[in-house]
């Protein structure tokens, strides 16, 4: 297969740069405390971070608290996020904290 003649590989490579420059965006926004962008990454990333919560704690109301709170977390102290190419995993850090500090009160 030659990858050079196919339109396709094209395409992917011009969506992914696209959502990364939204991505860019959308965290700069948020860094500016923009209401859309914050509900945005909310309604993007809760599912992810509420099945991730389960993981860690005993019910679906501790684990719902704890993505609150993460969230809470994220949108305070975003502004010292370096790069947006850390974020998810920046919000994940946050996450696993969330739930650890739950378990330990």
């Amino acid at each position: 297969m030659n990858l050079s003649n196919s339109p396709n590989l094209f395409n992917l490579v011009n969506v992914f740069m696209i959502d990364k420059i939204k991505m860019e965006n959308i965290i700069e926004q948020c860094k500016a405390r923009n209401r859309v962008a914050q509900k945005l990454i909310y309604e993007s990333y809760y599912d992810r971070y509420f099945t991730l919560c389960k993981r860690y704690l005993s019910s679906d109301d501790l684990a719902k608290e704890a993505v609150n709170k993460m969230f809470y977390q994220v949108f305070t102290n975003i502004k010292k996020l370096r790069s947006s190419n850390l974020f998810e995993g920046w919000m994940k850090q946050i996450c696993i904290n969330t739930c650890l500090n739950v378990i330990n009160k």
